[in-house]
């Protein structure tokens, strides 16, 4: 296998790894997110609730502190019209469904809609807890279904107080539609839902239709038939909401439920709304979260890509420049060398022509030696001969003349 065959193994094994990695980060994070996303919302929606339910709260307080309602239940029915029409304007002023008045046998004898022909008008709901709860001096908010429209609603009831003694009951209903209407304009993402269930763990509001009057627990027949005795859901016997549910943390859960036909996956918080003892959870879908993380994964292996021929091409180039600097340092080194071989060279010729130099002197200096010493050796040998021929004369005239030279070198 060549070099750059295992490279592009070793590129293409990191970046598996890398994108599971990814994968798993991206994930935990959008999860995260969720769970964040959720509980602010939740708080928002708490928030919301509470506030447009305290609203609502004060307005049968206004009503039974009124004069003229009082003086209409004292006088057992003088007045009728122009309370009719007093209910009529808190109503439509404060945005409720209905504002109605309750003698203490439950029997209404004013309401906002008296006008109409569904109006509450000599229908007796004594049977109703915010009926006989206020009657006993309680303020209550109470969560029922309409006995009439069938419509859900939220039910706020004041006891009218004459002289110390409750002389009737006022009521104001709030149709839930309202609150999912108004929710639904704060929803900040089509993928986030909401619903709020009640103590008995019935959603009674929601912006998801198919959720609506459901149970989030699985009730037994004892609880049922409490259930529909306390006849707040009417004859409806709410069913088993197909979902699953699993803590996270103390706020926050993970849920699977059913929507549109389809199991989803959600991450929900909840906070309490303790005007009605119920509990609101906003749900935020992460079915989908695997999938989102596609075009996290795919951009990051552009640039794990990009990234990995920018490298490539750096350690091309420093291997080029690397072998750049060992050419640079080779030929450095063989420029020494070569210096070094050219000195030596240099060294022995000028040695060579020293010892030339001095064998030209000393070939001079024999020359100039030798010549007298033949010289001196021929008059010697020659006034040799004479004295054995007895010639004195001659040879002492060689001997002087070796001196006269002698002395002349």
């Amino acid at each position: 296998m060549s070099s750059l065959s295992k490279k592009l193994v070793i590129a293409g094994a990191m970046l598996l790894l890398l994108l599971v990695l990814v994968f798993y980060i991206g994930r935990a994070h959008d999860y995260q997110q969720a769970e964040q996303q959720s509980r602010v919302q939740a708080t928002q929606l708490s928030h919301y609730f509470s506030s447009e339910l305290a609203r609502f709260k004060t307005i049968p307080t206004l009503v039974s502190a009124n004069d003229l309602v009082k003086s209409f239940v004292v006088k057992q029915g003088i007045g009728e019209q122009a309370v009719n029409y007093y209910l009529e304007d808190i109503q439509r002023a404060s945005g409720a469904s209905d504002v109605y008045l309750m003698d203490l046998t439950g029997s209404v004898v004013a309401s906002s809609n008296w006008q109409v022909d569904y109006t509450f008008l000599g229908s007796n709901f004594a049977f109703r807890p915010y009926f006989y709860l206020a009657k006993q001096g309680e303020k209550v908010a109470y969560f029922a279904l309409g006995m009439r429209s069938s419509e859900r609603g939220i039910y706020f009831s004041e006891p009218v107080i004459d002289k110390g003694k409750v002389i009737a009951v006022v009521t104001l209903k709030v149709n839930a539609k309202k609150f999912e209407q108004d929710r639904q304009l704060l929803n900040a993402s089509d993928s986030t839902h909401f619903y709020i269930a009640l103590e008995d763990s019935v959603i009674v509001m929601s912006d998801v239709e198919d959720w609506r009057l459901k149970s989030l627990e699985s009730l037994n027949d004892e609880q049922m038939a409490a259930l529909v005795k306390s006849r707040r859901y009417l004859s409806h016997k709410p069913s088993l909401l197909n979902h699953n549910h699993k803590s996270l943390s103390e706020q926050t859960a993970q849920q699977n439920i059913q929507l549109n036909g389809k199991q989803a996956r959600f991450i929900s918080a909840t906070e309490t709304i303790d005007i009605i003892n119920a509990k609101a959870s906003v749900l935020v879908d992460v079915t989908n979260v695997e999938l989102a993380q596609i075009p996290r994964l795919l951009w990051f292996s552009v640039f794990y890509a990009i990234a990995v021929v920018l490298i490539h091409m750096a350690m091309v180039r420093f291997a080029g420049y690397k072998k750049l600097l060992f050419s640079r340092h080779s030929l450095e080194q063989e420029v020494i060398e070569r210096t070094q071989a050219l000195e030596k060279a240099q060294k022995a010729l000028i040695q060579t022509a020293k010892l030339a130099t001095i064998g030209q002197l000393s070939a001079g200096i024999n020359h100039e030696i030798n010549q007298p010493l033949s010289a001196m050796n021929t008059y010697l040998v020659s006034a040799k001969r004479l004295l054995i021929k007895g010639n004195i004369e001659q040879a002492s005239g060689l001997v002087d003349q070796m001196q006269l030279s002698n002395k002349f070198t």
